[in-house]
């Protein structure tokens, strides 16, 4: 009996032990699971931000990119708290494009209606990038959910895209046609992911086996060549920052190898390589405005292949060479010749100099390390990310208006951050 009674404590303390460690599991687990859950809202938010233009055909009013970007803000706010909403470094960086602004008003080359509409660019697509990138997000969930969006712009597309004779000998149209392509982009790119990683449940991969399918015969019949030179890059960087494991490493030697004596052939016989697609292509009944646009191109041989952008980069270096330290400041090149430059890296100097190109260059440098040094996920999306936002800017648009580009920058600077954390935790 006394045996009993003296064991009786140590029973009721071993069960307060298991009560406790229970208490601890089940609530790792609602911690985990609130976690996941709000990574997965956070990468619905990254999807929407990316998806405004799909969202602008779906629900066609004034300014819906502007709301949807308000809105989007709300809710990550709302799902994340306030608190360290921007880190130091893009605190820094917002900071300096404000002070960039003022300065440029003190130049007589600048443009205050096209001063006005840069800043109002920035202030809300940039800054919104900023915030949504300087929380974790769950990236598969970017994916999955651009390619669900896609489907809700079905019928637009369908009723734009295959009920009309569009050609890009129409200036009008073909403008139209750029726009539409480039939108295309990134739901292509997403779907592909979704179709191609075993993280996606399988009835995922099916159904996004049909916006693939639609949206890719929309860019061959349809594109101009920029979007698909985006599709180029992204399966080129993909290939190229592959990491196989050690025993599989001549996969990528061979596929690599591969594709450079395709290219090389390709580039030699172009105007042959072109024919057949060609001729393939009207096999089957399809037209590709692409492969037409080259061919005449190739035909006429008198350096159209940039489509008159050779003039506009003429102008631009020539405003280079006025104040290639300081730069002309914001807009200057656009009020006074009336359109943008079509080149980041030439936009960049011509409106900030070599200083601000200086601290480009630099992110690129950073992007690159990344891609190398990063795990699969990471690389992932900045192969997606490089592909939809910089191979544009390279050739068209203009850096002020791109949710892309400043995601991309708020991306890598999030990427940045999070190594020097890293590293002082160790």
């Amino acid at each position: 009996m006394t045996n009993i009674v003296v064991g009786i404590p140590k029973f009721i303390e071993k069960i307060n032990l298991y009560i406790r460690k229970l208490n601890i599991q089940i609530k790792g687990r609602h911690i985990k699971h609130y976690k996941n859950m709000t990574e997965e809202i956070n990468g619905l938010l990254v999807a929407l931000f990316l998806s405004t233009g799909i969202i602008g055909w779906i629900i066609p009013i004034n300014n819906i990119s502007v709301l949807c970007t308000i809105l989007i803000t709300c809710i990550y706010i709302l799902n994340n708290g306030t608190k360290n909403i921007l880190s130091k470094d893009k605190f820094v960086f917002i900071i300096c494009v404000f002070v960039w602004f003022i300065l440029s008003t003190f130049n007589k080359n600048v443009y205050l209606d096209t001063w006005g509409k840069y800043l109002l660019y920035f202030i809300v697509f940039g800054i919104t990038a900023f915030i949504i990138t300087e929380k974790t997000f769950n990236k598969n969930a970017v994916y999955k959910y651009i390619m669900l969006l896609s489907f809700l712009a079905l019928p637009y597309m369908i009723s734009k895209q295959f009920f009309m004779n569009h050609s890009y000998k129409n200036p009008e149209q073909s403008v139209e046609i750029m726009i539409m392509s480039y939108t295309i982009i990134p739901i292509i790119l997403a779907c592909f992911q979704v179709i191609s990683s075993k993280e996606f449940k399988k009835g995922y991969r099916i159904v996004a086996i049909i916006p693939f399918i639609i949206y890719m015969f929309l860019i061959i019949s349809k594109s101009s060549r920029g979007p698909i030179l985006a599709l180029v890059v992204y399966f080129l960087l993909r290939v190229l920052f592959y990491k196989p494991s050690k025993d599989k490493i001549w996969i990528k030697i061979t596929i690599i190898l591969v594709l450079t004596i395709s290219i090389v052939l390709c580039c030699v016989f172009m105007e042959q390589v072109l024919t057949t697609v060609k001729n393939v292509l009207d096999s089957m009944s399809i037209d590709s405005m692409f492969v037409d646009r080259m061919l005449q191109v190739l035909e006429e041989g008198d350096g159209s292949i940039l489509s008159g952008r050779d003039e506009i980069y003429k102008e631009a270096l020539d405003e280079i060479s006025h104040s290639f330290i300081w730069g002309n400041g914001i807009g200057a090149f656009e009020g006074k010749y009336g359109h943008y430059v079509h080149n980041v890296v030439l936009q960049i100097i011509c409106e900030g100099g070599i200083i601000c190109i200086g601290y480009f260059i630099y992110l690129l440098y950073y992007l690159i390390r990344f891609l190398i040094t990063e795990k699969k996920e990471e690389v992932t999306f900045l192969c997606f990310m490089t592909s939809i936002a910089l191979v544009q800017l390279m050739i068209s648009s203009y850096y002020w208006s791109s949710l892309k580009f400043w995601l991309l920058i708020g991306y890598i600077i999030y990427l940045k951050n999070r190594k020097k954390e890293e590293k002082i935790s160790k």
